[in-house]
């Protein structure tokens, strides 16, 4: 039975409202982002890790500027911080993944951007069964964007660039949910909860 599934997809696809009609209809979610921001802007050692190699994001008081590092991080500051935090990442969600497995048969949810971009690289070590590919359209994805707070055209294009394309991610994916409207979310996961028939 599957139990624990993987949603990803680009930028602006729909994955974290996918995850939050996944949690209203029992599903455990985890924000992988979030715990890798709240590494970032807690863990001291991370932090000094990263002005010794970019100085840029030292702020006044010899501190780390992670305002800064949120708003203009360059390819090379966003890879080498990824290298540092997401092994931490990775222990955090299996251990969660590990305990809910135990106490109950909770499905579980795992929201993580790049999965497929780590996945090609070999660098994959989550504990999943499926994955699930978010899909909207361009223009769709754009507009939902620049609601965003600090966003703007160019970080927009930058971040699309650095991912890889939804050919790709469709090769890997198990399920293609179209993220564009209510209706066809509504409709995947009422399929997806009678085809696994979770009890929890």
């Amino acid at each position: 039975m599957e139990r624990v599934f993987i949603v990803t997809g680009a930028i602006a696809s729909g994955k974290t409202f996918l995850l939050s009609k996944m949690r209203k209809f029992g599903f455990l979610t985890l924000n992988v982002d979030k715990i890798a921001k709240s590494i970032l802007a807690n863990n001291i050692i991370i932090q000094k890790k990263i002005i010794e190699q970019f100085p840029i994001y030292k702020d006044s008081l010899g501190g780390f500027d992670i305002y800064k590092f949120i708003i203009n991080a360059s390819s090379a500051a966003l890879c080498f911080v990824e290298e540092l935090i997401h092994p931490i990442v990775r222990a955090e969600c299996n251990n969660l993944v590990r305990n809910v497995r135990k106490q109950s048969k909770r499905p579980i949810a795992l929201e993580i951007p790049l999965f497929i971009e780590s996945l090609t690289k070999g660098k994959i070590c989550y504990l999943y069964e499926k994955v699930i590919v978010t899909h909207s359209r361009f223009d769709i994805r754009e507009k939902r964007a620049m609601l965003r707070e600090h966003m703007t055209k160019e970080k927009f294009d930058a971040i699309t660039s650095r991912q890889t394309t939804d050919d790709m991610r469709f090769m890997y994916a198990d399920y293609i949910v179209c993220c564009e409207n209510d209706y066809s979310i509504n409709s995947f996961l009422r399929e997806l909860i009678e085809r696994n028939s979770f009890r929890y």
